[in-house]
C-alpha cells in the first residue's frame, strides 16, 4: 500500500508533459504484461485489425485522432462527471475509476482479450482524468492526449512492421 501511495504522489507531482509520457509508458508495460500473460496461459488471440480497408491517412485520422477524442469524452469525461453526480459515489474514486475502466474496455469488443485488455488501459486513462481533474487542470486533453500519443505509438510500429 505504500508503494501505491508513493507512486500517487509522484505521478501527482509530474508536470504535465512527463505525465502524458508515464502513463502513456506505463499503458504499455500493461500491454506487455497482458501479453506475457495470454501468451503463458495460451490462449489464442483473434484479430482486432476493423480499419485495415481504409487509406493510410484514414487509418491515422480515426486511430490518432478521432477515437481518443471521443472515446474520452464518453468513457472519461462524460461517465466520470455523471458518476460524480451520484451521492453514492461522490468522493468514491476508485469507484468511478473501475466503472469508467469497464465501460471503456466494453467498447473494445473485438474480442474477450481485448475487452480485458483494454479495461486495464481504461484504468490508466480514468486515473489520468481523476488527477487532472484534482488539479483543475484540463483533465479531457491530457488523457486525449495520452490515448493519441499511445494510438500514435501502435500506429506508427505497425506501419512500419507492415
Amino acid at each position: 500500500m505504500k508503494f501505491i501511495k508513493k507512486t500517487d504522489e509522484f505521478l501527482k507531482n509530474l508536470s504535465t508533459l512527463k505525465f502524458i509520457i508515464t502513463i502513456t509508458f506505463c499503458t504499455f508495460l500493461v500491454s506487455l504484461a497482458f501479453g506475457c500473460l495470454v501468451s503463458i496461459l495460451n490462449v489464442p488471440i483473434s484479430d482486432t485489425d476493423v480499419i485495415s480497408n481504409s487509406s493510410f491517412i484514414e487509418q491515422f485520422i480515426v486511430t490518432v485522432i478521432i477515437a481518443p477524442l471521443i472515446e474520452t469524452l464518453i468513457n472519461q469525461y462524460a461517465i466520470i462527471k455523471i458518476l460524480r453526480k451520484l451521492n453514492i459515489l461522490e468522493n468514491r474514486n476508485l469507484i468511478i475509476i473501475l466503472i469508467s475502466a469497464i465501460l471503456f474496455g466494453l467498447g473494445h469488443t473485438y474480442n474477450l482479450q481485448y475487452v480485458i485488455h483494454t479495461f486495464f488501459i481504461g484504468i490508466l486513462l480514468a486515473y489520468s482524468f481523476v488527477i487532472y481533474e484534482k488539479k483543475e487542470s484540463s483533465p479531457f486533453w491530457t488523457v486525449c492526449a495520452i490515448h493519441s500519443l499511445r494510438n500514435l505509438t501502435i500506429f506508427i510500429i505497425i506501419q512500419i512492421s507492415g
